[in-house]
């Protein structure tokens, strides 16, 4: 998965994957208590492409339904979010 050529050729179901079972990962070792192993867990997970691949994937996603609406800063105003 790591030598994707660009964005496109991404496996997401695969990232999807992977990044579960780093979560897990951490949530078992959450549960032993030895807090070395967590850190070690949150370490690879913060470091995985899985993880930073679907990061990037969700903002790009974000920044897109933004820009879709032209009226969002009237939205943001109608519920009190902006001034």
């Amino acid at each position: 998965m790591k030598n994707a050529k660009n964005y496109e050729s991404i496996n997401w179901e695969h990232c999807n994957i992977k990044l579960f079972k780093l979560q897990s990962e951490i949530l078992k070792a959450y549960k032993t208590g030895v807090v070395a192993d967590v850190l070690k867990a949150q370490y690879k997970l913060t470091r995985s492409f899985a993880a930073r691949s679907l990061a990037v994937r969700k903002v790009t996603h974000k920044q897109v339904e933004y820009s879709k609406d032209s009226n969002l800063r009237a939205i943001w105003r109608e519920r009190g979010i902006i001034l």
